[in-house]
């Protein structure tokens, strides 16, 4: 598993290496980054990479995407322009607690709301 991890890290960001000669994780260096969705995928990666869980994010944020796409409820609440975004955050957190989301989702979430 790790080494797949290892090797979709290169596929993605070339062959620099993320890991230095002592064994110690550097950060990688991502290719440039375009209007703001580039900068918030940049840092939701940078983010997910300092705590050791870029797969486990991943996997979250498709699962919330997946939530969204199968229930017109959830995607009428995220959508309402109306909403304020305290009680749009609430809920979303609600649902990431259920998924048993990581605190990194759950924060990324909260700060894009």
């Amino acid at each position: 598993m790790q080494q797949s991890v290892q090797q979709s890290r290169v596929a993605l960001f070339g062959s620099s290496s993320v890991v230095s000669a002592k064994g110690s994780q550097e950060m990688p260096r991502l290719p440039p980054q375009f209007g703001i969705p580039g900068r918030y995928a940049a840092a939701l990666y940078m983010a997910s990479f300092k705590s050791n869980s870029v797969d486990k994010v991943g996997k979250e944020i498709a699962e919330l995407s997946g939530l969204l796409a199968q229930s017109p409820e959830l995607k009428a609440f995220v959508s309402e322009p109306g909403m304020p975004a305290a009680r749009r955050s609430a809920g979303l957190k609600s649902v990431l607690d259920k998924m048993g989301a990581s605190d990194v989702t759950k924060r990324f979430v909260h700060v894009v709301v």
